[in-house]
């Protein structure tokens, strides 16, 4: 598929073991999202993996180590600590000391990769950038193809959870991995004038997001268009607004659930859209459980991985079945609920620096870090554990993905 004509410059000219390497860890980082349609939990380790053996053999081939990035550096080693300290009144101390390692194993990896991508020449973000595309057409095949044959492979894959009765709700994982990869793809299709590509790119993310039960998946892609075609990147005075808006959710989201919960779940259930897939009033009454045990014991949080150990949330049982959860299915919530105040602050200062970071490179970057950033934090927003060891891994998968697209987009247009 000859998406970009002449986008891969001659390797060859480059000295043999460089281009090789440059070659084989580009093609074997933009695979995962492949073996992750296949076998999401795959992405929970994949890029660690390949961070640290990529890190390790950069040496040999370049002659030095590449750079580690202190920004991702800091911001690791703080969420490893504030993990770590919460053990100290963590309710399941044995699970804490657990996923504490682990995430600190996953965080590691991820550093070194996301320092390697930075690292890349720009020859080496440029067969990524040939590579990822056709990666992603063949994925978006593929989540097509289950979702329209009612999860064929997964059934023969899974033969014990099987996908009866039109529930596709295991297939959302695929779905939001497609949809992820989909908007670095359609900004690059952008950025490069390929809009034949972009507009096809469009139409397959229709047909998917139509037939998926991923609800976060598909708020997700709006809001990630958004910031692809509608933020005002060179407008001064945007990006101080979007920090202050992603700071007052973050500081004030207890009291905005509870909210929510008292007035909107009984305007929702009469619209289908709100009702199917998550359903949107069972997840407010979740929201809503979950906050009112974080102002129990507000300043530090209950630990990490509280909420799976807790057996006594006052659930009121309306949309909700039970009284016990095994993550708010919202991150700023758990964040709250595990952290309290202070790991809510020192998290929502790692956001704003992070987006302060995007604010500060070119547009054509910018384009490129923050429409992928701000669908990340809507759909961990809606759904998943912040925990999970695919969601992290994707997390950092993209990391690496956004470091080495934006290498490849040409340093002009800085910020007004």
């Amino acid at each position: 598929m000859n998406i970009f004509n002449n986008c891969i410059p001659d390797v060859t000219q480059a000295q043999p073991n460089i281009a090789k390497y440059l070659l084989i860890v580009s093609a074997v980082l933009c695979l995962i999202p492949l073996i992750g349609c296949l076998a999401p939990r795959a992405i929970g380790f994949a890029p660690a993996i390949i961070g640290v053996l990529a890190y390790l053999f950069y040496r040999p081939v370049f002659g030095h180590w590449p750079i580690i990035s202190k920004s991702y550096a800091i911001c690791a080693v703080i969420m490893v600590a504030l993990a770590g300290l919460s053990i100290l009144w963590a309710i399941d101390p044995d699970f804490a000391i657990e996923r504490v390692i682990k995430i600190g194993l996953v965080f590691l990896g991820g550093c070194l990769l996301f320092s390697l991508a930075q690292s890349f020449s720009s020859r080496g973000a440029e067969i990524a950038g040939k590579i990822l595309p056709s990666v992603f057409f063949l994925c978006a095949a593929y989540a097509i193809f289950e979702l329209y044959s009612a999860g064929v492979i997964y059934n023969i894959l899974h033969p014990d959870k099987t996908l009866e009765g039109g529930n596709l709700s295991h297939l959302n994982r695929m779905v939001v991995i497609v949809t992820l990869l989909s908007l670095l793809v359609l900004q690059q299709f952008q950025n490069l004038k390929k809009y034949t590509w972009a507009a096809i790119t469009a139409v397959i993310m229709i047909a998917i997001l139509y037939k998926t039960h991923s609800q976060s998946a598909q708020v997700g892609f709006v809001a990630g268009l958004f910031f692809c075609f509608i933020f005002p990147y060179a407008v001064k005075y945007a990006w101080p607004v979007l920090g202050g808006l992603i700071a007052g959710i973050m500081l004030a989201a207890p009291w905005i659930a509870q909210a929510m919960f008292e007035t909107l779940p009984s305007l929702l259930e009469n619209y289908e859209w709100f009702t199917t897939g998550a359903s949107a009033p069972a997840r407010m009454e979740i929201w809503n459980f979950v906050s009112q045990k974080i102002l129990e014991q507000p300043f530090f949080g209950h630990g990490i991985e509280a909420t799976r150990a807790i057996q006594d949330f006052q659930s009121a049982k309306i949309y909700h079945a039970s009284a016990q959860v095994l993550h708010p299915h919202n991150f700023v919530l758990q964040i709250w609920i595990e952290f309290g105040a202070l790991g809510v602050v020192i998290v929502t200062g790692i956001l704003l620096y992070i987006l302060h970071k995007i604010s500060r490179t070119p547009i054509e970057q910018a384009k490129i870090y923050l429409p992928v950033f701000c669908a990340v934090l809507v759909m961990a927003g809606l759904s998943y554990g912040l925990w999970q060891g695919w969601w992290l891994g994707l997390m950092t998968l993209l990391a690496a993905y956004t470091a080495l697209y934006a290498r490849s987009m040409p340093a002009e247009g800085h910020q007004k």
